[in-house]
């Protein structure tokens, strides 16, 4: 079981830390609660997310990008995938519903973009 879990925490990818100023920080952990909120809505978008924090999707644009090193956009999709780990080590849902509770309207849509972040399928993600 333990060579398992292993095998899973090598699949994700290591994100790099950096450091960031008061303003910065405020900015993400706003940005992370709007995240955290509106994840699961497929509708969610961008612009919904600027709404959100309260900034022009250029600012938006802008921010995101100079700070994390990704498009609005991308962080949300990687957001998804991140928190869609715990549903397929978790639930007994197909994988169909697992994407559609982590905010993707397609499940081959999801699978491309799991494949593409961890390497693998769902499905032999959850094999694993």
């Amino acid at each position: 079981t333990n060579l398992l879990k292993e095998k899973r925490h090598i699949l994700v990818q290591k994100e790099y830390i950096n450091l960031v100023s008061h303003k910065e920080d405020t900015f993400l952990r706003k940005l992370s609660e709007c995240l955290f909120q509106h994840w699961k809505d497929a509708s969610f978008n961008a612009k919904d997310l600027a709404t959100g924090l309260l900034v022009s999707r250029s600012q938006l644009y802008r921010k995101v990008t100079s700070i994390t090193g990704k498009s609005p956009i991308v962080l949300l999709r990687h957001y998804r995938l991140t928190r869609s780990l715990s549903l397929l080590t978790s639930s007994t849902d197909h994988i169909s519903e697992i994407a559609r509770l982590s905010g993707f309207n397609s499940s081959s849509y999801f699978a491309k973009c799991f494949q593409q972040k961890y390497g693998c399928k769902p499905s032999a993600y959850i094999k694993l």
